[in-house]
């Protein structure tokens, strides 16, 4: 039987050694028996966001979103931009996830969002992770990852670099305890 693991997080375990993945923190915002979909959310790049709307010629006027970094979401389409934010979608372009924690596509949605105070609880991301039917399971099933509850404190206020440990951390998991080799029984 069938159960979505969405919303949540996706924690990359520490024998995921494919390096698009390595140490990710993934808010898991889509999951049915054809697929899953995802953004990793605590690898942030050396661009903020109004360099790249700069570069795009979009003039933002000296926004708080200016100073965003721009965060690597994942290996699909790295060209895609993608914003999770807290608040509401008056137009409804946005996956819900957690409370009011959404995921959205939506240039307009982002307009709207320029409009708000906001910069606190925004990330803005290039690319998303993606999983044919039944390849996450099997990931799952195999080790790779681990699911677990998503949570706005650890999406918002902790810092990057913690984030893959500290998300880790509020399930009672040490990944730094983390065995490579499974047991003689």
């Amino acid at each position: 039987m069938f159960r979505s693991l969405a919303p949540g997080f996706l924690l990359a375990t520490p024998t995921l050694q494919d390096p698009s993945f390595l140490h990710t923190v993934v808010l898991l915002v889509r999951h049915t028996p054809q697929g899953a979909m995802g953004m990793i959310v605590n690898r942030p790049g050396p661009r903020r966001l109004g360099e790249l709307l700069q570069s795009a010629g979009i003039d933002v006027g000296g926004h708080a979103l200016d100073r965003l970094p721009v965060c690597d979401g994942g290996p699909v389409s790295c060209e895609s931009g993608w914003v999770v934010f807290e608040g509401d979608d008056p137009r409804g372009e946005s996956f819900d996830t957690l409370g009011d924690v959404r995921v959205t596509g939506s240039i307009e949605v982002f307009r709207d969002l320029m409009t708000r105070d906001c910069a606190d609880r925004v990330l803005f991301l290039l690319g998303y992770a993606g999983w044919a039917a039944g390849q996450l399971e099997d990931e799952v099933a195999a080790g790779a990852w681990v699911p677990i509850p998503m949570s706005p404190k650890i999406l918002f206020e902790t810092p990057f670099e913690r984030r893959w440990r500290d998300a880790f951390l509020s399930v009672g998991i040490d990944p730094g305890l983390w065995s490579f080799q499974t047991g003689e029984g």
